[in-house]
């Protein structure tokens, strides 16, 4: 995917700041006025990874951004099916019991910040095939 340049140095000053390397002024002194700016920050960075290549640069700093601040990437492959940190996108059919309702691929990534999820992770589910279940 391409993207301009512009946008990429951007990108890169705004994980620069998230990170504490730069100072980003508060809107207000008030703490639940930077909270909100930070949340709104932390969206906009994931976003932002959703629109990236991983292997780029800018991808990897935002990532760490993000890690250092207790931001979380959610992708579950194998893992059962929790519909706390995971949506539900689709079905895979399987013959095997033991991956009845274990997550099959991810669509887009979910994230979380300490215990709480920012977003839940779109998931392909497998699912035991009609057949199957019938034996």
């Amino acid at each position: 995917m391409w993207i301009p340049l512009v946008l990429v140095s951007r990108l890169k000053r705004v994980c620069a700041a998230f990170a504490g390397r730069d100072s980003v002024p508060a809107p207000s002194a008030q703490t639940s006025a930077r909270g909100e700016t930070n949340t709104r920050l932390v969206h906009a960075l994931v976003a932002c990874l959703d629109r990236l290549d991983p292997d780029e640069d800018a991808a990897a700093q935002a990532s760490d951004a993000l890690a250092s601040s207790g931001v979380s990437r959610i992708d579950p492959v194998g893992e059962p099916f929790d519909r706390t940190y995971h949506r539900a996108q689709g079905r895979v059919d399987t013959d095997d019991p033991g991956r009845d309702w274990t997550v099959a691929g991810t669509v887009i990534a979910g994230w979380t910040r300490e215990e709480a999820v920012l977003r839940p992770a779109e998931v392909w589910v497998y699912r035991l095939a009609q057949d199957a279940s019938r034996s």
